[in-house]
């Protein structure tokens, strides 16, 4: 029902505006060319070197090659195809997923005020407007350990069902977006180990 979808409250009507103006902001943002340093430096750059020589290569001026690269291995696919824009506007894609996460988690915990108040939180961080709209890994990197530690908390209320298997998942994508991802993951490890 429509009526539903619609603000009840202030917070509400507040989160609305702010995601629209958001949403537009990334959107607008990620089809643009290219200006940050991490994103032209090697965030593209390997992407666009795996490509020119056909298939992986090593790269022994660039430190950056040797990191955990998915995120990288993923923007190659609409280099592939010309579409340079590709891998900003995936970056935003998973950016916006993150807030949607914490929306849904929120609602799911405190109700939809306080999926609203989460999710405009987490978009008003500077952070994540300046790198969302970006070919980075931090939104990424982001979006999957929150969905790990969700799915991870939800395993340690009911100890059954696919919620371990999923954290574990996800906490392995964000191993291999970005080196702290690693460090992310053994936290998790050892949080599983003590329960």
């Amino acid at each position: 029902e429509l009526k539903a979808l619609l603000p009840s409250t202030l917070l509400e009507a507040l989160f609305a505006s702010a995601a629209l103006w958001w949403g537009f902001h990334l959107l607008l943002n990620a089809w643009a060319p290219p200006v940050g340093w991490d994103a032209l430096a090697y965030h593209l750059a390997i992407p666009r070197i795996y490509l020119d020589s056909g298939g992986l290569a090593d790269i022994p001026w660039l430190p950056q090659s040797r990191w955990p690269h998915l995120m990288e291995a993923l923007y190659a696919l609409p280099m592939s195809l010309g579409a340079d824009w590709g891998g900003a506007m995936l970056h935003a894609v998973l950016s916006a997923a993150l807030v949607v996460g914490v929306y849904r988690e929120g609602e799911a915990q405190g109700g939809r005020g306080a999926g609203a108040a989460g999710a405009l939180l987490l978009m008003s961080q500077p952070a994540l407007l300046e790198v969302g709209p970006q070919a980075q890994s931090d939104g990424a990197l982001t979006l999957f350990h929150f969905l790990a530690c969700a799915h991870l908390l939800r395993w340690d209320k009911e100890r059954g069902g696919p919620a371990l298997a999923l954290a574990g998942l996800l906490s392995g994508l964000s191993a291999a977006v970005k080196l702290q991802g690693a460090l992310l993951s053994a936290a998790l490890l050892v949080f599983v180990m003590i329960r």
